[in-house]
C-alpha cells in the first residue's frame, strides 16, 4: 500500500500513539545513525516470535508476537474492538505507517535535524532523572518521624474548620445607611441569575477601596476570622446564607454591608495515620526537589562550571527580536513543567502527585532540549 493512502486511514494525531519500534528489521537495514536500532526501547526485542504478519523495506517484518504485545498495551476494551479482519488489517496498517514515516524521515536525513536532536536530548534527560531519582527506592523510604514533622509543620491543611467565601458591598456609617443598603440587597435578589450583578454593583456602591477593587471579594475565612476582621455580625450572616444567596443589610460597627456567598469549603480533620498517604506524596514532592538539586550542583561541580556574573550583567536581553526554535513561547522547564516550590500552606491537597519521570514533565530546572 502506499504511504499516501496509509496517511490516509487514520488521524495523523493516530501516529504518536501507535509506533512500532519493535518491528524486527535485518542487519542489512540497519542505519549508522545516532537514532538507529540502538535508540530503540530494548524491551521490544522480546516480542519477535511467531508467524510474520507483515513486512516491508528492506528486511523489516511485524510477528505475531509483536502484535500482540502492542495489542497488549491497550486496555482490554480496545482488543475487544479488534475482533474482524477489516479491524486487525487497521490495527496493523496504523504500526507499520509509523515504522515507514520514521524510515523515511531517516532516510532524508532528518534524524540529524537540530530540533529532533533537541528533542532526543530532552527524552535523554528525563531518563537520567528517572534513573537517578525516581527509580531509586532507597530514596522514596520514609520514616514515620519525617512524615510526623511534616505533618506537625503543616498541621493546618490537616486541622481546618469550615470556611466560607463571601462577596461584600460595603457603605461606611451606621444604621442609617440601612435602608439604602435594603434597596441594594432588594435588586441584587431581583437579579439571582445575573452572575455578573453583584460585581457590578460593587463597582457602583461599595465604599471599601481594598475590597471593591477585586469585585468585594473577601476569600474563603473561618467564622472566626470573619468575626475578627468583619465582625459577628458579618460571620453569622454569611454561614447563614446558601450557595450564590445574597443577605439582606447587616449592620456592624465598621459599616452596612450586603453579602452575597460564592463558596464554602467543609471541616477537615485528619489524624496523623489518616494522612499518611497524603504525606508521603508530599514530603517526596519537596525531597525529589531537593534531590535534583543536588544532582544539578554534583554535576556543575564536576564539570567545572563557572559563571561570570559581571559579564552576565553587561549582557543585553534583545526583546523585539523575532523568536526563532524550539524555544518559542517557553520558559526554561519546557512546556507545562511544574513548579519545584511544593504545595503551598493552606492549599488543599488533590489526587496523587505524579513523581515518574516517564510520564511526567521535567522539573522546573531543566530546560527543554538542553542548552
Amino acid at each position: 500500500m502506499k504511504l499516501a493512502t496509509l496517511l490516509r486511514a487514520a488521524p495523523l494525531a493516530a501516529l504518536a500513539a501507535a509506533p512500532l519500534w519493535g518491528c524486527t528489521q535485518s542487519s542489512s537495514s540497519a542505519s549508522p545513525s545516532a537514532t538507529s536500532e540502538a535508540s530503540k526501547p530494548a524491551a521490544s526485542s522480546a516480542h519477535k516470535g511467531g508467524a510474520v504478519l507483515a513486512k516491508w523495506g528492506e528486511g523489516q517484518t511485524l510477528t505475531a508476537d509483536e502484535l500482540t504485545a502492542k495489542l497488549n498495551e491497550r486496555s482490554p476494551f480496545e482488543r475487544a474492538r479488534v475482533n474482524n479482519l477489516d479491524r486487525k488489517k487497521e490495527f496493523v496498517e496504523q504500526l507499520v505507517r509509523f515504522d515507514l514515516l520514521a524510515d523515511e524521515a531517516k532516510k532524508r536525513g532528518l534524524d540529524q535535524d537540530p530540533e529532533v536532536q533537541k528533542a532526543m536530548q530532552t527524552v535523554m534527560v528525563r531518563k537520567l532523572i528517572q534513573q537517578e531519582i525516581d527509580d531509586n527506592p532507597d530514596k522514596k523510604k520514609f520514616s514515620d518521624e519525617e512524615l510526623k514533622a511534616y505533618y506537625d509543620a503543616h498541621h493546618d491543611d490537616f486541622e481546618r474548620p469550615e470556611m466560607v467565601r463571601l462577596s461584600a458591598i460595603v457603605l461606611n456609617g451606621d444604621a442609617k445607611r440601612k435602608s439604602e443598603a435594603e434597596g441594594i440587597a432588594k435588586e441584587l435578589k431581583a437579579k439571582a441569575n445575573d452572575y455578573s450583578a453583584f460585581g457590578v454593583m460593587v463597582g457602583k456602591k461599595s465604599e471599601d477601596p481594598a475590597t471593591k477593587a477585586v469585585q468585594g471579594d473577601l476569600r474563603f475565612l473561618s467564622k472566626q476570622q470573619l468575626t475578627e476582621r468583619y465582625g459577628a455580625e458579618v460571620a453569622e450572616a454569611g454561614f447563614a446564607l446558601t450557595q450564590g444567596g445574597i443577605s439582606d443589610a447587616v449592620v456592624t460597627p465598621k459599616g452596612v454591608y450586603v453579602l452575597k456567598l460564592t463558596g464554602r469549603t467543609p471541616a477537615v480533620s485528619q489524624s496523623f495515620e489518616q494522612a499518611k498517604p497524603m504525606l508521603t506524596q508530599r514530603v517526596w514532592y519537596e525531597k525529589r526537589s531537593k534531590l535534583f538539586d543536588g544532582f544539578i550542583d554534583d554535576l556543575k561541580k564536576k564539570s567545572g562550571y563557572e559563571l561570570d556574573q559581571a559579564e552576565l550583567e553587561k549582557f543585553q536581553v534583545n526583546t523585539t527580536a523575532p523568536t526563532t526554535g524550539l524555544g518559542a513561547m517557553q520558559m526554561p522547564g519546557g512546556p507545562g513543567a511544574p513548579s519545584m516550590t511544593g504545595p503551598q500552606p493552606g492549599m488543599k491537597m488533590g489526587g496523587p502527585i505524579q513523581v515518574k519521570a516517564a510520564s511526567a514533565q521535567l522539573p522546573a530546572q531543566v530546560p527543554a532540549g538542553g542548552k
